[in-house]
């Protein structure tokens, strides 16, 4: 009898210890590029601050909702970086704003994993000058071409819990 509990503690204990992955155990061994991400379009475009908003909730809401994975338009006006959708005159947030959120949210949860897609018109320096502002450069998983992914725990293991996707359309490549 003693034996069966010691082996049943032994594997409910690494059972129960292994981290969820984005909610969920089940995605702990797949690979970043085998889960489905809940995304927000324009996710910094929230009801309060902006004409004609995409979002009802701001982005910390919207983590704290599940969304894992967010658009984020970004251009320098006038010497600030600041998010905005197509135009200005529609509502601004600084970026240095949104990005707390970001790292507030890895900080407080150690097991989750998110991306950013940057319709961006900025150069790909000053995108990571502001990361590296923000205290989110230190969470960038770097993927290097032609390589598997890794997997979510793996990620989460090496605490590199944030991927960035660029588009841009000035020429010049993230």
């Amino acid at each position: 009898m003693y034996r069966f509990c010691f082996f049943f503690l032994l594997f409910f204990s690494t059972y129960t210890l292994r981290a969820q992955c984005n909610g969920s155990i089940l995605n702990c061994d797949k690979r970043f590029d085998q889960v489905a991400y809940l995304c927000t379009h324009n996710a910094y475009n929230y009801e309060g601050d902006f004409l004609f908003p995409n979002q009802h909730f701001d982005v910390a809401r919207q983590l704290q909702d599940g969304v894992r994975s967010f658009m984020l338009d970004i251009y320098e006006l006038e010497g600030e970086v600041l998010v905005f959708h197509s135009f200005s005159q529609l509502g601004t947030q600084p970026l240095q704003q949104v990005l707390a959120h970001f790292r507030e949210f890895l900080e407080s949860n150690p097991n989750e994993v998110i991306s950013f897609l940057c319709q961006n018109g900025l150069p790909p320096a000053l995108l990571g000058e502001e990361l590296e502002e923000s205290g989110l450069a230190a969470y960038m998983h770097i993927q290097a071409l032609n390589e598997p992914w890794p997997t979510l725990q793996e990620m989460i293991d090496t605490d590199k819990r944030l991927v960035v996707f660029g588009e841009t359309d000035n020429g010049q490549d993230y």
